[in-house]
């Protein structure tokens, strides 16, 4: 029933983009779904959630307490002012706030770790409340109009329209060169999304605007160029391009070291196998991927990420 509260904030049935083995090792490995947009969930409702998806049966919360907490939850609600930062009611990370960050939440996507035994997952945007506010008209769409904002591109992706979202993330990155639009054009060529849903991957563009984008600090871009130069299943069709292991691992740091769960993980397994270079060290290696996990499960319970 915990996961039936997790899809009701979520608007999606959790683990929705993997498959059903790697569910198996993510549940075995401790690891709960995680809430994909910044919400305005109440406290008690997380914290019940949070409960009942406890490992031990017996510490899982009862239906009948469920209900009560929910009926609680029911009633306190029409006397919250939702927008009150001293409220205890809502989490601190609640949409509804003003303060909410374009750096901090916008951009800050999850991605399943990705090595022999784990498939990569789609990317996760969220949106800031400013842009939920706009209520924009998305039959309307115009991706070449006076002021274009990535929070527009963003919500077309989260709804699968990736042919609109594609020329919006295009346009803008060809009028703005940030280091967040490079790195959203060089995803939808990593994805095939520039030809729309099940378009055929480009790693060799990909790799282009990732890299501009990753020297430039951009966490996810530094994720993404790793993953494909340390991962073989990317084939690359310009052979002079060298699979720079050193700058991989460069870049896989330094997106670890601004919080990047998924390179963390990576890093981790590299560490305890002693790829790439890295000296092999398997307790320092389960140690990064155990921090990783509990990262994770943090951002899964607060909805930080």
């Amino acid at each position: 029933f915990s996961l039936i509260l997790w899809e009701i904030i979520n608007h999606k049935v959790p683990f929705h983009n993997i498959d059903s083995d790697e569910i198996k090792i993510q549940i075995l490995n401790g690891t709960l779904p995680q809430p994909e947009t910044s919400n305005n969930a109440p406290v008690k409702y997380q914290e019940i959630m949070k409960r009942g998806c406890n490992f031990d049966p017996r510490k899982r919360p009862s239906i009948e307490e469920i209900f009560n907490v929910l009926n609680e939850l029911d009633s306190e609600w029409h006397n919250v002012d939702i927008r009150d930062e001293d409220n205890n009611f809502l989490s601190p990370n609640a949409a509804f706030r003003d303060d909410a960050s374009f750096e901090d939440s916008e951009f800050s996507f999850h991605t399943d770790f990705s090595n022999s035994n784990y498939s990569t997952s789609d990317l996760n945007l969220n949106v800031t409340t400013h842009f939920a506010k706009k209520h924009l008209t998305l039959d309307k769409f115009n991706p070449f109009r006076k002021h274009l904002d990535i929070e527009d591109a963003i919500k077309l992706h989260n709804g699968r329209q990736y042919k609109k979202a594609w020329k919006l993330f295009k346009e803008i990155e060809r009028k703005t060169g940030t280091p967040d639009a490079k790195f959203c054009v060089g995803y939808y060529y990593l994805k095939g999304f520039h030809e729309g849903r099940g378009g055929i991957s480009d790693p060799d563009t990909s790799l282009k605007y990732l890299y501009q984008a990753a020297k430039d600090g951009q966490r996810n871009a530094q994720y993404w160029y790793a993953e494909v130069l340390l991962n073989s299943n990317y084939k690359l069709k310009a052979q002079k391009i060298d699979r720079d292991h050193k700058l991989a691992m460069a870049f896989l740091e330094a997106a670890a070291k601004q919080g990047c769960v998924s390179a963390l993980r990576d890093l981790g397994e590299i560490k305890k196998k002693g790829k790439y270079g890295s000296s092999h060290d398997r307790t320092i290696g389960k140690n990064m991927i155990r921090k990783a996990h509990t990262m994770s499960l943090l951002y899964s319970l607060d909805g930080l990420k």
